[in-house]
């Protein structure tokens, strides 16, 4: 990086070309470690470079600075130059890293354009110079504000839960489906089994789920979705005891959920979701056996786990 920087600085001198300043230290720490600020300055200076201008340290007095800033509504990038500030908003929407720093610097080349109207614009594509080896920034097809646009993603999950009931908790082992706009609406559809046992008694319960949600980006790499799934649970069980009438049937229920999760995506297509969720069954469930009870649970339930979810 330093080495490119001084390198385009004396190129600057012997060509005239617009120098730009790229100054990240506006950032808080969390914010800059959560964008992966070093890789989003190199991604920033290369396709400057590559656009035609000279990229130089803000201490060199440049005739663009560009920093960006953590605000309430997003991040506001900020190109000052010679005709004064020119700024833009980008919303934190949840969008993978990668096609976050292709938007950001999509709205830099853009903002220092405007900022350096009046002076000699910068050479044109074919007569660039680009560092050598160096791989080429595809700007996004759709040049719509992000703001505007609507991004539809499918998401596959699996996790293991704690499935909490009065008399005792559960293991719920979950697979689930999401269809939609993040952020935004999303479809969900979502399957579980529970298997438990009891004095001479095994329980099998399978729960089928489908419902929508709305899903909020708190950052870069957080969301938090809120959403109603409804649907049904199939109790099964099996008594093992010798003076048991009752050897064994399935009963199928009402089931219903209010989930809350919260996700965290570390790369662009992979993510962990903390989940909780409050439900409730048609009804509770109670096996007897000459007035002794093998089994219940109450109608009353909580869903509360981790889960890999990929997005795509």
């Amino acid at each position: 990086m330093v080495l490119l920087l001084v390198g385009t600085a004396g190129a600057a001198l012997a060509a005239g070309k617009p120098t730009v300043g790229v100054d990240l230290t506006t950032l808080e720490i969390k914010t800059y470690e959560e964008l992966d600020g070093l890789s989003l300055e190199k991604r920033m200076v290369l396709r400057l470079v590559q656009e035609g201008f000279a990229a130089v340290t803000p201490a060199q007095g440049p005739d663009v600075l560009v920093t960006i800033r953590r605000t309430p509504e997003g991040l506001r990038i900020e190109a000052r130059g010679p005709l004064g500030a020119r700024e833009r908003t980008i919303p934190l929407r949840g969008d993978p890293l990668e096609e976050l720093h292709l938007e950001i610097v999509h709205r830099v080349l853009g903002l220092v354009r405007l900022s350096l109207a009046p002076m000699t614009p910068p050479t044109s594509p074919s007569s660039t110079s680009v560092v050598a080896g160096a791989p080429t920034e595809r700007l996004p097809r759709d040049r719509v504000p992000r703001e505007k646009r609507r991004r539809w993603r499918m998401e596959p999950s699996a996790g293991v839960d704690a499935l909490w009931r009065s008399s005792g908790p559960d293991l719920l082992v979950r697979l689930g489906f999401r269809l939609g706009q993040s952020p935004g609406l999303g479809g969900h559809l979502s399957l579980g089994l529970s298997p438990s046992s009891g004095e001479g008694i095994d329980v099998q319960e399978w729960q089928v789920q489908a419902g929508v949600g709305y899903r909020l980006a708190l950052s870069a790499r957080f969301d938090l979705e809120g959403g109603v799934l409804l649907g049904v649970v199939v109790h099964r069980y099996d008594v093992n005891l010798p003076d048991a009438r009752d050897a064994g049937s399935a009963v199928t229920d009402f089931l219903g959920a209010l989930p809350v999760v919260l996700t965290y995506c570390p790369f662009s297509h992979v993510g962990i979701a903390l989940r909780v969720a409050p439900g409730v069954a048609g009804a509770s469930q109670r096996h007897l056996l000459n007035s002794r009870v093998l089994w219940e649970r109450g109608s009353l339930r909580l869903e509360t786990g981790l889960a890999l979810v990929g997005r795509w």
